[in-house]
């Protein structure tokens, strides 16, 4: 195996860890820690491999996955920055009902093959560049932005951002 083919692979294999790890670095960025990234990308992969089933499109599973685990993530907000409950209690109950949802979802399919997404296997497609990209935008967006800038200092100093005026609250959902 050439080293083309092995990077190619590797990142197939890390496309979906690679975009949870993306949207995570994003809320840490705001001092909060989110420990139910496991089981809001379960309940997402469970859906859309349902959805994609029973619509027997793979993009209305992709769609149905994403919005699925958006929800979940709200549920997580809701209760983190609206109800001031803990973080690490918060997210490790999501991940045991993240599974527990996602088990639920998997058993319903009756062993029926999901729709394949990437027909392109050894080549790069489409959701892999989106993560270099996305990965590249996020870093420009952190790091020569002002809103990148006002983000960073929500999760490194809450009290200097809230002096400057900055809204705590409105960055962390």
């Amino acid at each position: 195996m050439d080293l083309w083919a092995l990077l190619i692979n590797g990142l197939a294999n890390a496309t979906p860890i690679g975009v949870a790890a993306l949207g995570e670095m994003m809320v840490e960025r705001t001092g909060l820690v989110n420990l139910g990234v496991e089981g809001i990308m379960a309940v997402g992969a469970a859906a859309g491999v349902l959805t994609g089933i029973l619509v027997g499109d793979s993009v209305a599973g992709l769609l149905a996955g994403g919005i699925s685990g958006l929800l979940i993530s709200l549920v997580y907000a809701a209760v983190v920055v609206g109800l001031k409950g803990d973080q690490t209690v918060t997210g490790l109950i999501l991940v045991f009902l993240g599974l527990g949802l996602s088990e639920l979802l998997g058993s319903m399919t009756g062993g029926v093959p999901s729709p394949p997404l990437n027909p392109f296997v050894g080549r790069v497609d489409l959701f892999q560049a989106m993560l270099v990209v996305l990965a590249v935008l996020l870093w420009l967006y952190l790091y020569r932005t002002w809103w990148g800038l006002e983000l960073r200092s929500v999760g490194e100093n809450e009290e200097a951002a809230r002096s400057m005026g900055v809204k705590i609250e409105a960055w962390r959902v």
